[in-house]
């Protein structure tokens, strides 16, 4: 899609001189800022917070590197980022499309093989994350273990009367799986 617009932007524009065609990619700051207020519920803030991470100020600009210095300078003007928010990366910056690229040969050598995740050995079988925490810290190892180990951790922790706050950092977090429902669980309880 990016190289059809390219090719197709004079045509789309035709009154202008096209001097170049750069791509760009712009992350919001999707942080959750809460007030430390008694008054309301705090998944009400928590979910007004969240309406608001496609207008957050923005954290970094990922540009194309033989995008001119010029049109480098009026970008971090006009999205007022500082030299350290932009940085420099190739010519395509969303390759999340690739993973749905069809294979019409169905040739295996075109394919990963699917590496069974390593179990832990004290995690695995668990039935008290905490109990097992508690008499020696445990650490698991991604990509090389599975993600279920952190969601169940958090899914205990959702509903134990012990907990008073769950604090943890998210890069990201879709909208519906086990971790998002983990969460709002605890928010409820």
């Amino acid at each position: 899609m990016d190289d059809l617009l390219k090719v197709n932007i004079p045509q789309l524009f035709p009154e202008k001189e096209i001097d170049g065609i750069f791509e760009i990619k712009l992350s919001r700051d999707a942080e959750l800022y809460i007030d430390d207020e008694i008054d309301g519920l705090l998944a009400e803030k928590i979910y007004d917070s969240l309406k608001q991470r496609s207008e957050g100020q923005p954290t970094r600009l990922l540009y194309d590197a033989k995008m001119p210095v010029e049109d480098q300078r009026i970008l971090r003007k006009v999205l007022k980022l500082g030299k350290i928010d932009m940085m420099p990366g190739g010519r395509y910056h969303n390759f999340g499309d690739f993973f749905s690229f069809p294979d019409p040969t169905n040739n295996p050598e075109l394919h990963y093989e699917d590496l069974t995740p390593i179990k832990h050995k004290v995690l695995e079988n668990a039935e008290d994350y905490f109990e097992v925490i508690s008499k020696k810290d445990q650490s698991v190892h991604f990509p090389y273990m599975s993600f279920n180990y952190v969601e169940r951790f958090l899914q205990q922790a959702s509903i134990d009367d012990g907990v008073r706050d769950i604090k943890i950092s998210i890069y990201r977090i879709a909208d519906e799986s086990v971790l998002t429902s983990a969460l709002l669980s605890a928010l409820k309880n």
